[in-house]
């Protein structure tokens, strides 16, 4: 009966870290966990289910491994927040796997993907041949993103917080000294001022300034 008890408390305290850890953190959807929130994950829920079950191991040991986990997994996102090169470093970013219904093999190869997989996810988006697609992005999560060539004109991020996407400036058929007059022509200095700016054919760039 007293082992039952002591199950009994360390599940509820469990529980309540638990809970109370993930309001900190910030929950998302299973879908738009990337890698390192997945093993994130994996190794909370190994250190409650040892605690659980390791008599020697009572509640405060359970709340101490879940704050100090928790308390790193904290720190890292408040890094990726204000770094880009730590969030690219951990999260990742979006690679082009689809370009004018042309595959792209190395990018399959960088995500150790087959030609199978890749058929798969687009049937998730009801595509059913490469051929509609004018691009696609394989998403850091695994998931696909895709512009189909009848959808509306393509809004393309050329500035995201603050740095400048040369990827995406290259796929334009634009350079940064055409980037740099367009933001100084709506009165912004540098890009570290903005937040975010789209670019669209034949229209100005849609730019959103970095909070005060």
């Amino acid at each position: 009966m007293e082992l039952f008890l002591h199950l009994s408390v360390k599940l509820v305290v469990g529980f309540i870290a638990l809970f109370i850890m993930t309001k900190l953190i910030g929950a998302r959807e299973v879908k738009q966990l990337t890698v390192f929130d997945f093993i994130s994950a994996i190794v909370l829920s190994e250190l409650v289910g040892n605690v659980l079950f390791v008599e020697q191991a009572n509640a405060m040991h359970m709340i101490y491994a879940i704050a100090v986990w928790g308390s790193l997994i904290i720190i890292i996102d408040q890094i990726t927040l204000k770094s880009s090169k730590a969030r690219k470093l951990l999260d990742g970013e979006p690679d082009i796997i689809i370009e004018q219904a042309k595959i792209n093999k190395s990018t399959l190869k960088k995500h150790n993907m087959d030609i199978n997989e890749l058929l798969s996810l687009l049937r998730q988006k009801d595509v059913f041949t490469v051929r509609e697609v004018r691009l696609a992005f394989l998403e850091p999560n695994g998931s696909l993103s895709l512009i189909r060539y009848n959808a509306e004109q393509l809004a393309v991020p050329v500035i995201i917080d603050g740095n400048i996407a040369e990827t995406a400036l290259n796929r334009i058929g634009k350079d940064q000294m055409w980037l740099d007059a367009e933001i100084k022509r709506q009165g912004y200095q540098h890009a570290g001022q903005i937040l975010l700016a789209e670019y669209m054919e034949g229209e100005a760039l849609h730019i959103q300034p970095q909070p005060k």
